[in-house]
């Protein structure tokens, strides 16, 4: 008996996991993109129309609330291999062959007038690169989703014909 309901047990975690991932493609379906080529990062992305981003050398910054109050950002920034790598949690593999490893938190220090922050953090394996993965949702009424940016990275590819230089 105990067997059976551990393996109703495993097939329930996993048939969750599934049903996660199909939501994230589904509202990606709904929702009108931009694909957007991050040339400092050698990769595009697609994201929702109202966006801005600031770029670096070796992160971009995409924030998708840009003319609100609250924040919704997340930050893509290349690793080098010292990179020591944390233990996350939860774990996601893409259509687009990217695995990412990461976990939520609420951030601490004070609350902004915009609210509670909360963010995911991980590191995005895509072929034999590795980002580090910020992001933040911020929430007056303590209803946030950082796991908002999931279903943008699934979108990402890799830009072809770039020079070695700008893609490290």
């Amino acid at each position: 008996m105990k067997r059976i309901f551990g393996i109703l047990f495993l097939l329930s975690i996993l048939i969750s996991c599934n049903s996660q991932k199909t939501k994230n493609y589904q509202e990606l379906g709904e929702e009108k993109l931009i694909e957007l080529e991050l040339k400092t990062l050698g990769i595009r992305i697609k994201v929702p129309l109202r966006y801005s981003v600031l770029e670096s050398d070796d992160f971009t910054t995409i924030d998708l609330n840009p003319l609100g109050r609250n924040i919704v950002q997340f930050r893509i920034t290349i690793l080098d291999s010292n990179y020591q790598e944390s233990k996350y949690s939860e774990s996601i593999r893409f259509k687009n062959g990217g695995i990412l490893n990461y976990y939520t938190f609420v951030a601490d220090g004070p609350v902004g007038s915009g609210g509670v922050e909360y963010r995911l953090e991980g590191v995005l394996e895509y072929g034999n690169r590795k980002f580090l993965i910020t992001a933040t949702d911020q929430s007056e009424f303590n209803k946030s989703y950082p796991e908002y940016c999931i279903k943008y990275l699934s979108t990402i590819e890799e830009l072809k014909n770039l020079p070695k230089k700008d893609i490290m």
